[in-house]
């Protein structure tokens, strides 16, 4: 049943994580000196941290789904696969899609170290919520990059799993 072996991960998935890492790099440049530009950036951040987590959810379920349907039923399955704030919640839901395996093993990452992930995703989701409507005037240096981490840490969990040519 599989169709098509892609490259892996989606070709759009390493220039969005390289991205990210610059923007990370630039804020880490940018705190050497007292600028207003640190408080911009780290804000920045937290946004395309939030933005790339959802983005490689996406692209990897699609090309999960790519690699592992055809036709009709690809048509069906990725019709109703959007972007949304990716939570630990909805990303539950999502990975939930693929049966209780899939479930079990994200369950898992989000509840390693205490719940460490499911609640740092929830407050990297929350912050970017906030910053976007203008109700957080900064975050920290040090605080945004780790979420930026967090993000990172999820997005490899996807990358891994919905590897097509894995499972």
């Amino acid at each position: 049943m599989t169709t098509q072996h892609r490259e892996w991960p989606p070709r759009l998935v390493p220039q969005l994580s390289q991205d990210l890492k610059r923007l990370a790099g630039d804020l880490e440049d940018a705190q050497r000196s007292d600028s207003d530009a640190v408080v911009h950036l780290s804000k920045l951040l937290v946004i395309r941290s939030v933005g790339f987590l959802e983005q490689v959810a996406v692209e990897t379920v699609r090309g999960y789904l790519t690699g592992k349907t055809s036709g009709p039923p690809l048509s069906f399955s990725t019709s109703w696969l959007r972007g949304r704030n990716p939570t630990p919640d909805k990303l539950e839901e999502l990975v939930s899609r693929f049966g209780e395996t899939f479930s079990a093993k994200f369950a898992d990452l989000l509840d390693q170290d205490d719940q460490l992930v499911r609640r740092e995703l929830s407050f990297l989701v929350d912050q970017r919520n906030k910053i976007a409507h203008g109700l957080i005037r900064g975050i920290s240096t040090r605080k945004a990059l780790d979420l930026m981490s967090v993000a990172e840490r999820t997005s490899d969990w996807f990358i891994s799993n919905m590897n097509p040519t894995r499972h």
